[in-house]
């Protein structure tokens, strides 16, 4: 089926880290397409992969060499009832970003955090970026460069992704419970936390 105005993909990125952990970062993002220009299921992967490498490309200096971010798998959704539920596979985006940073990475759960804000203050969206060398952390407080090419990444992820014509993906937050329930709200700014984030899961023998 086509891809078209107000759809809503979600974007599952993969990340190989040391010892068989893949970790996960999961993005959304909403067609806008006014002028029906309908962008074929190939030109959409592509945006989104030439998206994310560019995301991606922004903190491999500070990534390890034995990390890799793989791919991304690209999902239209639509909200059935009390869920958002995938309704059909769009493609896989081959990244294949590897880690520029030869020193030992930090622990597989550390961290660099972005919260990304929409115009509901309880809806938001935060991105836990795994696979840093120890030396991007002093304590737990992030260095500067860390912090810079956290940054990079935040303005890259916030800017809109022209397809064709005048569809463009716009960045956005999929409303899981409660008041937002089923909506889709924009990202309208972002904050890169300075403090090492943890996931717990992501630990060999765990997860993502």
């Amino acid at each position: 089926m086509a891809i078209v105005d107000g759809d809503l993909l979600r974007v599952s990125v993969n990340i190989a880290l040391p010892d068989l952990v893949v970790a996960q970062n999961v993005y959304y993002w909403q067609l806008s397409d006014p002028s029906a220009d309908e962008p074929s299921h190939a030109q959409i992967v592509s945006a989104l992969d030439t998206k994310l490498t560019a995301m991606y490309e922004d903190i491999s200096p500070g990534m390890a060499d034995t990390t890799t971010v793989l791919d991304a798998d690209v999902d239209k959704i639509e909200w059935d009832t009390d869920h958002w539920e995938n309704t059909e596979n769009v493609g896989i985006a081959t990244i294949a970003e590897v880690g520029g940073n030869e020193d030992d990475m930090a622990p597989h759960g550390v961290a660099g955090v972005v919260t990304a804000n929409t115009d509901r203050p309880q809806t938001r969206a935060r991105k836990f970026f795994p696979g840093f060398v120890d030396q991007m952390f002093t304590d737990s407080d992030a260095v500067t460069n860390l912090v810079s090419w956290l940054t990079q990444l935040t303005l890259e992820w916030l800017t809109d992704r022209d397809v064709i014509g005048n569809a463009v993906l716009v960045p956005v937050v999929a409303g899981q419970s409660g008041a937002s329930a089923g909506l889709i709200y924009p990202l309208v700014s972002a904050v890169v936390n300075a403090i090492a984030g943890y996931q717990r899961r992501r630990k060999p023998g765990v997860g993502s």
